[in-house]
């Protein structure tokens, strides 16, 4: 939902999502094309770490999200192919070098359904820790 207001030049996020001394340029400033965490360090954006939601207010919350790539299709469509770019590597020079894949080796304290799909991909180096 940040990207595709950054793209569209105003703010999408529902009412009572964000307070309002949250501005287009501050959101801008936190924003990362690789990680959408970053832009909960502005401290004004409700998120559910912090805040209690009712199902109503997740219900538009959901509502809003869905509706991205309707009401704001071409915005919607860039940020997810930027993603893309990066997620697959066409664009290295986009991801940071410190965002990389680290499967979880047998030092990892697995669980069992976890175990279950390690097994499965690869039965012969599992040791089922």
């Amino acid at each position: 939902m940040a990207a595709v207001s950054l793209r569209e030049g105003r703010l999408l996020f529902p009412p009572g999502f964000a307070i309002p001394e949250l501005t287009l340029h501050e959101l801008q400033g936190y924003f990362r094309d690789y990680s959408a965490t970053t832009i909960f360090q502005t401290g004004h954006l409700r998120h559910t770490l912090y805040s209690d939601h009712s199902a109503e207010d997740v219900r538009r919350l959901l509502k809003a999200w869905l509706r991205l790539p309707l009401d704001h299709g071409c915005a919607w469509a860039a940020h997810r192919l930027r993603l893309s770019a990066m997620l697959f590597g066409w664009d290295r020079t986009g991801r940071p070098d410190f965002q990389v894949f680290s499967p979880c080796g047998t030092s990892c304290r697995a669980t069992r359904s976890s175990r279950t799909v390690l097994r499965a991909r690869n039965p012969t180096r599992w040791d089922g820790s």
